[in-house]
């Protein structure tokens, strides 16, 4: 028999069986969908053909998809969390915008000499699904004058640190990438993650996450050659309602 959820959360009625220890919701068919896979949130919600026969489905069925589901979540990183790195580090700086005096901490990673970077520490909800990639969204803008069509190219890499691991360990996993170019000074620029980002040493729910983020210096064609400001990064990634106490 196939195995059924709701459709759109529609029922006609609740009702416990006192004998058998367990609660019902009386749904028409029709208002039920099949899962025939992993039920995700595009695909759950598509109609089951069928006659408006009444069927009983037992709530703790519905509660435990319902905890199952994955879905996008979402941190952001601004750049006050950030640490410059003691070696080679980018700057926190303050900055005003002084036509109508808006003041910004950015992280400022410089466009000239050599490569820069930034570091911060996350741990992520219990329900984050770890084993799953990651993608980000930096936003920035010029931090001098530059001109458009200038490029940019960023680095974020991360590593989880589990209870007695090393925290001098190599990185390692799979680092994203981020381009972009400039549109004009002074404007917000956001821009996303070409690939997914892996996180390494193996992570599990409870990890420290450390993330490193690193300017390209001299990247483009043509290249941006004056500092890069860092608003903060958006990071996304898969969580789910299936989690348990401490």
């Amino acid at each position: 028999m196939a195995d059924y959820t709701l459709k759109d959360g529609k029922g006609t009625k609740i009702r416990e069986s006192g004998a058998l220890e367990e609660a019902y919701v009386d749904i028409e068919i029709a208002n039920l969908v099949q899962k025939t896979s992993d039920v995700s949130l595009a695909s759950m919600f598509a109609e089951q053909a069928g006659s408006n026969e009444v069927r009983k489905v037992a709530l703790y069925t519905i509660k435990d998809l319902f905890d199952s589901l994955s879905y996008y979540a979402t941190l952001w990183v601004p750049a006050t969390d950030m640490i410059p790195s003691q070696t080679d580090g980018a700057s926190l700086i303050e900055v005003e915008y002084p036509v109508n005096d808006l003041t910004h901490k950015l992280m400022r990673f410089p466009g000239v000499d050599k490569d820069t970077s930034a570091e911060f520490d996350v741990i992520f909800p219990q329900g984050w699904v770890h084993n799953q990639s990651m993608k980000a969204r930096l936003y920035w803008t010029a931090g001098g004058d530059a001109d458009p069509g200038d490029e940019i190219h960023f680095i974020l890499g991360a590593a989880s640190y589990a209870d007695g691991d090393p925290l001098d360990a190599a990185m390692g996993g799979t680092s994203a990438d981020i381009y972009d170019s400039l549109q004009a000074d002074d404007k917000m620029h956001i821009a996303q993650t070409q690939y997914s980002l892996v996180v390494g040493n193996i992570p599990s729910p409870n990890d420290l996450i450390h993330f490193k983020l690193t300017r390209d210096y001299d990247y483009g064609s043509p290249t941006m050659d004056v500092d890069c400001d860092v608003f903060g990064v958006l990071i996304q990634f898969l969580e789910n309602r299936d989690t348990t106490g401490w």
